[in-house]
């Protein structure tokens, strides 16, 4: 009989009949050399086969009651686990025990995200930034919070990295500086005493009586004194009569490209002087992540790092020679594994950042999904997770308009497919968030609650799931051949005690055309507990010219699965 692996990974061909496998919830690990792993034909793998080991379950960590909303957003910081489920925030020791975190409220929806300075968390949720010390909960109110709103954070060196909204229009403001009176003149001329205000600066006018025809407009002040300046250009002899009241703030950045950092080791204290932009193209700024001691700001077109220099006022100066012609398409797929950022670039292609250099590391397989998911649906809703277990590293893809999640090992340098379910269709990895902690991984799950991440545990938080894998297309040169026996090579013997997989079997369905249509399954028995002699054979397929197999396992129980052996019998016509 003929052997051959069943998959090393996801390879469909924009054309299904030249190839249509893939695997769902199976990765690849190379086999050690002489094992009875079949070699693949061509690929990374080829001098040394592999197996197909299922993807990990998730085995029950922490609820937060019955009808606890999103997991969305987690961190490991000042000993615990932090999670903030819609808008409550959770403190959680190794041992699952959670204390409710109280204080200012936190939106529950929205963009969320948590860093940390060692000191303190900063939780950022739908544009505003809340510093959370032990379980209290403070919002940062300082004047120089961009009125805008927040879109991403990070650390670095103490400092908390913010950067603003891009899709909003307004400016980021200094604090407010009082003024006592405007004048009815051409120009007008404004007392504000001590305002520290330069010639040519823009400044932004509030909450003045009388004179309300100044109100929320920005202005252009040319300095008399250190106690009033002049709005160029503005008549005001026709305005009202000015009464009492008012402000002006200072407008630090306009556009799109601004970030601005917090006071060292004081994520609440922002000065106004402490803003900087991201200016080697004019797109907006998307994130702000900190890689190997960098700060690495990702536009839609441009990557720009940024570097700790220790100069005055503001520390940080751009690395020389470093800006990255190759943007964002989504400002969550941006994610960091052992020091090597990955994102989702501009271009719809996943890269891994070599040095300054951006690495294609998508397939055409993967980038054909992509492609086709931003033409229905969009990928602007992207979002990546990273996670090292087992001696494999992964980064976790999921577009959600699209129901899809990829997920790529940076070991194998190979993709599959991660979803929930045992649905034939397509799904998403219901996980929203992943956290390493303790020697586990944590995952935070789409309904409240907290998994670990474990080989060893073959569903989601006692939800079944189904691993599948397609083999290549089985080609006798246009001749009709059949399979009077199929058997499918893997661990067997693998039952539970009692109970769904005591009896664990193996679903087998195949197509005849490329895997757009698919006989009914037929099972194949892979062993009750001890069982090892068992073997899961499948006979009588019919008559194909072109053959295609997928083989899949929904049963809580371990998968390894080593290759297939097939006996073809060919005909003359």
């Amino acid at each position: 009989m003929a052997r051959a692996p069943v998959a090393l990974g996801l390879q469909e061909s924009r054309s299904k009949p030249l190839s249509p496998s893939r695997v769902i919830n199976f990765y690849l690990e190379p086999a050690p050399l002489g094992a009875r792993a079949p070699r693949a034909a061509d690929g990374p793998l080829s001098s040394v086969g592999g197996t197909l080991y299922g993807t990990p379950g998730i085995k029950p960590f922490t609820s937060h009651g019955d009808d606890a909303g999103k997991v969305r957003a987690a961190r490991q910081a000042l000993g615990y686990l932090y999670v903030l489920v819609d808008g409550s925030l959770y403190q959680e020791d190794e041992s699952g025990n959670k204390t409710i975190c109280t204080g200012d409220t936190i939106p529950g929806s929205g963009v969320a995200m948590m860093t940390d300075n060692g000191i303190q968390l900063t939780v950022l949720s739908s544009g505003e930034c809340f510093v959370v010390v032990g379980t209290t909960i403070s919002k940062i109110t300082s004047a120089a919070y961009p009125a805008n709103g927040v879109a991403s954070i990070d650390t670095l060196d103490g400092y908390t990295i913010f950067t603003t909204d891009p899709e909003a229009p307004v400016a980021v403001f200094g604090p407010a500086i009082t003024i006592t009176g405007i004048t009815k003149a051409n120009p007008a001329v404004v007392t504000a005493p001590a305002h520290g205000l330069d010639d040519n600066v823009q400044g932004l006018i509030q909450s003045v009586s009388g004179m309300t025809e100044v109100n929320n407009r920005e202005f252009t002040i040319r300095k008399i004194d250190n106690d009033s300046f002049s709005l160029i250009g503005i008549d005001s002899t026709s305005y009202s009569a000015y009464t009492s009241g008012g402000t002006i703030k200072k407008v630090v950045a306009q556009g799109t490209g601004q970030w601005f950092i917090s006071a060292q080791y004081d994520s609440a204290t922002i000065d106004a002087l402490q803003f900087a932009s991201a200016e080697s193209k004019p797109d907006p700024l998307l994130r702000c992540i900190t890689v190997n001691r960098e700060v690495w700001l990702f536009g839609s077109q441009t990557i720009e790092p940024w570097q700790d220099s220790g100069l005055s006022p503001f520390p940080f100066q751009r690395v020389s020679g470093a800006v990255m012609e190759r943007g964002a398409a989504a400002a969550l797929s941006v994610a960091t594994l052992s020091g090597v950022p990955l994102w989702l670039g501009d271009d719809l292609i996943v890269y891994l950042a070599d040095g300054y250099s951006p690495k294609r590391v998508s397939t055409f397989a993967v980038e054909e999904f992509i492609r086709k998911a931003a033409a229905t649906h969009g990928v602007a809703d992207a979002f990546a997770m990273t996670y090292a277990q087992g001696g494999h590293s992964f980064y976790v893809l999921t577009l959600p308009s699209a129901d899809y999640t990829f997920c790529y090992d940076l070991t194998t340098q190979l993709w599959h497919y991660r979803q929930s379910g045992t649905e034939l269709t397509s799904a998403v990895w219901a996980v929203s968030c992943l956290v390493s902690w303790n020697q586990n991984v944590y995952a935070g799950y789409k309904d409240g609650r907290v998994g670990i991440l474990d080989l060893d545990t073959f569903d989601e938080l006692g939800n079944a799931i189904r691993s599948a894998a397609r083999t290549p297309p089985l080609y006798n040169d246009g001749k009709r051949a059949t399979n009077p026996v199929l058997e499918l090579e893997c661990e067997l013997g693998v039952g539970l005690d009692v109970g769904q997989g005591s009896d664990p079997a193996v679903m087998v369905r195949w197509s005849n055309d490329g895997g757009n249509t698919w006989a009914n399954e037929h099972q194949a028995a892979i062993g009750k507990q001890g069982n090892r002699v068992n073997r899961a054979i499948v006979r009588r397929t019919g008559m194909f010219r072109q053959r295609t197999y997928e083989f899949a396992i929904s049963d809580p129980v371990k998968r390894a699965v080593y290759g297939y052996r097939f006996e073809p019998i060919g005909a003359s016509s």
